[in-house]
């Protein structure tokens, strides 16, 4: 055997048990933060059941019916499944028409690539080929789901890289990534592969799918995310619709908050409960059966390279609900398509 590979394969399973130590002293560490803010006042159980209580109270949502045309936009592969899941799967149920669009593939997220690699330092081939995997298993989500590969978008901008390019002077400046080395679209199942990453060029993507899809409601990440490319994503989708009311737009968060969501695991009967960082925001409830729930599972599992690292975490997702809060369009002298649902704020 080759030297260099007997040495690779002799220490990849150390660094494989050194990242996850890593990874799990960070969850210990956030886990005893939230112990002791909880300290003194009320336990995780008392707290949930407080919480859930209030999801009850939310106005149950029709998001679509068979007429609708529904687009999901998302900053990475798995954020469709986990946030929206459960909504794609009612939408298909009720006979409307699903399209997800993909603003990146993921490939920023050394600690995965240095997992999948197996050494310390991924390169930027490493991270590109991560970015090749992400792809892949959102397709098989997807399928999971019941959508066709046709009804995909893959935009390939750079991953961690969207809000510098927002904050880029002028929407031709190029973002040269630090994470694949590359400054323009690597993929080639991408809409526009080899398109530079200027804030014009994904501007003009996510019109040109606006276009195809002709969507009648939206889901999108909303602002308050923790997450920089989340928060990027709001805008960007604030700017391309500007203040169309044609569209239904909702939003949802993933990154939301102190230990967000609890309890950790695979918990299919219990509610997921508001973000610590939604808060004030006037959230519905998406009600999901036990079948659904089951498939949402199966296809947060389709994403491995992602539960490899957060398995817990992601399945946290696969409750009876899911949230979501309708964005107002910018003002204009257009009425409103969709009177007020009565949502509640928390």
């Amino acid at each position: 055997m080759n030297k260099r590979l007997e040495s690779k394969s002799k220490h990849a399973p150390a660094l494989r048990d050194v990242l996850g130590a890593i990874v799990a002293g960070a969850r210990a560490a956030r886990n005893m933060v939230y112990s002791f803010a909880l300290a003194g006042s009320v336990g995780v159980t008392s707290w949930y059941k407080r919480r859930a209580r209030v999801v009850n109270e939310f106005p149950a949502l029709r998001l679509c019916s068979a007429s609708d045309r529904l687009l999901v936009v998302v900053p990475h592969p798995d954020d469709e499944v986990l946030a929206c899941g459960g909504a794609i799967l009612s939408a298909l149920e009720a006979g409307a028409s699903v399209h997800i669009v993909f603003l990146t593939l993921g490939d920023g997220f050394w600690i995965d690539a240095a997992l999948l690699a197996h050494h310390w330092r991924p390169s930027w081939e490493d991270n590109l080929k991560l970015g090749q995997r992400r792809l892949r298993e959102a397709q098989n989500a997807s399928k999971s789901l019941g959508l066709p590969k046709e009804n995909l978008f893959f935009l390939g901008y750079p991953d961690r890289g969207l809000m510098p390019m927002i904050r880029l002077e002028g929407s031709d400046a190029v973002y040269h990534s630090i994470y694949t080395g590359v400054d323009r679209v690597p993929y080639k199942e991408a809409l526009s592969p080899e398109a530079q990453h200027t804030l014009g060029n994904l501007l003009g993507d996510l019109e040109t799918v606006l276009e195809r899809v002709k969507p009648t409601v939206l889901l999108a990440p909303s602002s308050r995310d923790a997450h920089p490319d989340h928060q990027a994503s709001a805008e960007l989708v604030a700017r391309t619709l500007g203040s169309r009311r044609d569209i239904r737009r909702y939003e949802w968060i993933i990154h939301g908050g102190l230990e967000w969501p609890l309890p950790k695991g695979f918990h299919p009967r219990l509610a997921l409960v508001p973000p610590p960082r939604g808060r004030g925001l006037s959230w519905e409830r998406l009600d999901i059966d036990h079948d659904q729930v089951r498939t949402k599972s199966q296809a947060i599992g389709a994403h491995h390279s992602q539960v490899l690292l957060m398995s817990r975490y992601l399945n946290s997702f696969a409750r009876r609900n899911e949230l979501f809060a309708q964005v107002a369009a910018e003002e204009s002298d257009e009425q409103p398509t969709q009177p007020d649902s009565g949502a509640r704020k928390v």
